[in-house]
């Protein structure tokens, strides 16, 4: 039977009786479904439980530093292994786990699903979601606050990452006085603030700037000014970090209301990553393609040719522009 109650009880509930658990956030993990799924691993510590953390894709070097970040794993290591108790994180469908993850699940297995993406499917055996919270680390600080589960400063700090990465550093429109006071509570506990901006925002490889170089020569604008675009130029050496956030870049022009950014993958496929700033709700978009996300960041992957696809997109936002 499935539960999509938002009741933070779910947790308990789940976890009780149960043991060695299977911690996932998806694919090309950022720092929501990082802090996500290692704050949840040191809430579990608390309770004695034993857990696995996996990740299909490898941790981005700038996140190593939150605690337990190297210990999670890539589901290739543990092919030998099975699962029956898994907690998802910031994972809006069961696809976003990844191919690779659910062989590593059994026939019967048990999800329980801890997200914010106003698409979540509720495809947990227990559903814990909140469209309206500013991040999954924001739903899992309250679960603490209302489980009476203390904090500490590891479970702070992961917490804190995850807000503030998906609230793009308290600039973002899902920025409230009361994501603020949890911001603040979460520091008290001894966060070195810096070293979370150092980390995340201020250390950049030599690759990510010739990327960043070459992406900005292939930016556009439309006639209206309204929606600008540009295509992620990556070499074969470049990392998923170096291309993070390119998209921000013809967002932060001004009149723009539309971002995309394209990225050719593998198999004939492209990758469209949507930013907006006012009223446009992205996810809209990116569901007409099987994608999913926010309202003001959204992506999907389509079939094609960047050209194609370009096409499509971008004629397929103008009847959002107003």
């Amino acid at each position: 039977m499935i539960n999509t109650n938002t009741t933070y009880a779910s947790f308990t509930d789940f976890i009780k009786g149960k043991d060695n658990f299977l911690i996932v956030s998806h694919f090309n993990p950022d720092g929501d479904t990082l802090g996500s799924a290692l704050a949840i691993a040191n809430i579990l510590d608390g309770f004695s439980k034993q857990y696995t953390l996996v990740n299909r894709d490898v941790v981005q070097e700038k996140y190593l530093f939150l605690p337990k970040a190297t210990e999670v794993l890539l589901p290739e290591s543990l092919v030998d292994q099975t699962f029956q108790y898994v907690i998802t994180v910031d994972c809006a469908d069961y696809q976003r786990i990844g191919d690779e993850v659910t062989k590593l699940l059994t026939p019967d297995v048990e999800i329980l699903n801890i997200d914010h993406h106003p698409t979540n499917t509720n495809f947990g055996s227990s559903n814990i979601v909140e469209a309206d919270a500013a991040s999954t680390t924001f739903i899992i600080y309250n679960l603490c606050k209302k489980l009476e589960i203390p904090l500490n400063l590891d479970i702070a700090l992961c917490l804190y990452t995850g807000l503030m990465t998906d609230t793009g550093s308290f600039q973002y429109s899902n920025t409230n006085s009361e994501v603020h006071s949890v911001a603040a509570e979460l520091i008290s506990y001894g966060i070195n603030v810096y070293e979370v901006v150092e980390n995340i925002f201020e250390t950049s490889s030599v690759e990510r700037m010739v990327v960043l170089k070459k992406s900005l020569n292939t930016l556009e604008i439309d006639s209206s000014g309204k929606i600008a675009w540009l295509e992620i130029i990556q070499e074969l050496s470049t990392k998923s970090e170096d291309i993070d956030g390119l998209v921000n870049y013809p967002r932060s022009i001004k009149g723009v209301e539309v971002a995309i950014s394209f990225k050719q993958v593998h198999d004939g496929k492209v990758r469209v990553g949507l930013r907006s700033k006012k009223y446009v709700d992205v996810s809209l978009i990116a569901m007409k393609f099987q994608g999913g996300g926010h309202k003001r960041a959204a992506g999907c992957t389509i079939d094609g040719t960047v050209g194609e696809v370009k096409e499509v997109i971008v004629q397929e936002i103008k009847k959002y522009i107003i």
